[in-house]
């Protein structure tokens, strides 16, 4: 990934650094300007692409619902797991970590992996942006809906943040100022930003 496009990617999925001077919060007070930004992960057979009740002929509904939740969770699981190499191998910030279990399910390491669509990071419209850098679809398999749902549903993204500032917290409702920011910096309309971030605007 060029300096340039990390830039960009950076730029669309995170508050102006300038916040973290005024006091505001952003998930990413400072960023690099360049390495990778985003990991996809799957695992399993793509069950959502088997043709219409294929699967349901093949197994019974009780076993179709524990393959789901089993795929969902190995997916989770490497996510976990690329994560720490992130941490301890490739970008290498935190060589000697040694953590229980107990201190990675409460998240005591340092860094960040925020998913669009969860609470620090609630639009999706930034998946076909990460997307085209990675060439997701053609590395992974992974495509996404008009509505920016990945397909297979047993699929992970987020954004990798290493900074030791970096945290968690929840975006809380959008103001009328801060959403025609937003569509300016996103270069859309008030009415499409609108319908990206309507959960945050209620």
């Amino acid at each position: 990934m060029s300096r340039t496009e990390a830039r960009h990617a950076a730029d669309a999925a995170s508050a102006d650094p300038e916040n973290a001077r005024a006091g505001r919060t952003c998930v990413l007070p400072i960023h690099r300007s360049s390495g990778r930004l985003d990991r996809r992960l799957r695992s399993g057979h793509p069950w959502d692409r088997a043709a219409p009740g294929a699967l349901k002929n093949a197994i019974d509904d009780y076993s179709d619902i524990l393959l789901k939740a089993l795929a969902d969770r190995l997916a989770e699981a490497f996510a976990e797991r690329l994560h720490h190499y992130v941490r301890t191998a490739l970008w290498g910030y935190a060589e000697g970590e040694q953590l229980t279990n107990e201190a990675l399910i409460k998240e005591e390491y340092r860094g960040i992996r925020p998913a669009p669509g969860y609470p620090a990071c609630p639009e999706h419209s930034l998946k076909p942006i990460l997307f085209d850098m990675l060439d997701a679809h053609k590395r992974t398999g992974i495509s996404l809906t008009e509505s920016f749902a990945m397909l297979p549903t047993a699929a992970v993204s987020g954004f990798y943040f290493g900074h030791p500032r970096a945290e968690y917290f929840g975006v809380a409702r959008v103001g009328r100022d801060q959403l025609e920011e937003y569509a300016t910096r996103r270069g859309v309309s008030i009415e499409q930003a609108e319908r990206w971030l309507r959960p945050n605007l209620d």
